[in-house]
This record gives structure tokens, sequence and C-alpha cells, in this order.
């Protein structure tokens, strides 16, 4: 069987029997794309690593972010959503951000009923709240964006969010911003 060429290979002029090196560069070309597949398909599984409750890293710090003790991550304290995995839950302003947001003394500067809002966002307003949110791309969302402002940080008075925390308000915009 004549052995036929292939454009980019050349081969050795002392091998006699050539078919074993086109097999071996087949299979290298094949490992090759398969190799860049992976790497391409992984890459979509990126945003699972974001979902609240899963150990990730902030690419914009140093400090790595692990669940709370025991094997799953809880994200709400009532006797309902006790049990049930943090992925499972669907997380809604008063339950789960507007604690964040106490904790971290954002109402002090962010409430119209206690007679401050600074920047154009009143927590207090659904409408005001709406402005700074993106459904499809939380990342991108004038609130995730200003809480990871390492140079102006929120709270200006006070440690900034967690990662996990921010991971929580990307999530809540991603299932629908629900009150």
């Amino acid at each position: 069987m004549p052995i036929v060429k292939v454009p980019g290979i050349v081969l050795p002029p002392t091998i006699k029997n050539k078919s074993p090196l086109i097999v071996a560069g087949i299979a290298v070309t094949v490992l090759a794309v398969a190799g860049i597949l992976y790497a391409l398909l992984s890459g979509q599984n990126s945003e699972t690593n974001e979902t609240f409750g899963v150990a990730s890293a902030d690419p914009d710090s140093n400090q790595s972010v692990k669940p709370d003790e025991g094997s799953q991550s809880k994200m709400g304290s009532s006797p309902e959503t006790e049990n049930e995995p943090v992925s499972a839950i669907k997380p809604t302003y008063g339950d789960h951000i507007r604690p964040i947001f106490e904790k971290h003394k954002c109402y002090d500067c962010h409430d119209s009923e206690r007679g401050k809002v600074k920047g154009d966002l009143d927590l207090a307003e659904d409408y005001s709240r709406s402005t700074v949110l993106d459904k499809k791309k939380p990342d991108l969302s004038r609130l995730v964006l200003r809480l990871k402002d390492k140079k102006d940080p929120m709270p200006p008075n006070g440690p900034m969010l967690s990662t996990q925390e921010i991971n929580i308000i990307k999530n809540w915009m991603r299932t629908g911003a629900a009150k």
C-alpha cells in the first residue's frame, strides 16, 4: 500500500516504514484538538464557582473564600431552608441581601428613610436599586463593580464585602433580584 503524502508533514528520507510517523502525527493532532476543546468547555463552567456557597478565589484579591464549617454552606437560617443546599435556594432581598447591607452599614448612607442618599443609590427604594443591577451580567453591574472597587472602597468606613457576600448578591441578580 503506497503512503499518501500529507501536506505539511515532512518525513526523514532514512525511514523506510513511514506509516507509524503518520499515525503518530494524527494522534498528536487529535490530542491537541481535544485539549483545546476541553479548555474551552471547562471555561464555561467557571460560573459554577460564582454561585454562593462554593469556595472560590476572587481574581482581584489574594484571599480565598472558604464556605462555613460543615459539608455545605447555608445561606438562610429559616427552618425550611436550613437543610437545603445553597444552590437550591433562590435568594431574596429581604431574607439574604438586606442583612448583608445592614451588616456593612450601607443603610447609613443609602437610605432616604434615614435622610441620606449618597451616590444616587437609595436602598429603601426598589427603583433606585434596580438602576444599579444587571440581571444578565451581574459581574458588570454598577453595584458589584462599586462593591469590588478597592481604590474607593464600599463601605468607606469598615471592611469591604467578602467574595462570598458579593457572590450571594450576584446570584440574587442572576436569579431575578426577587424582593
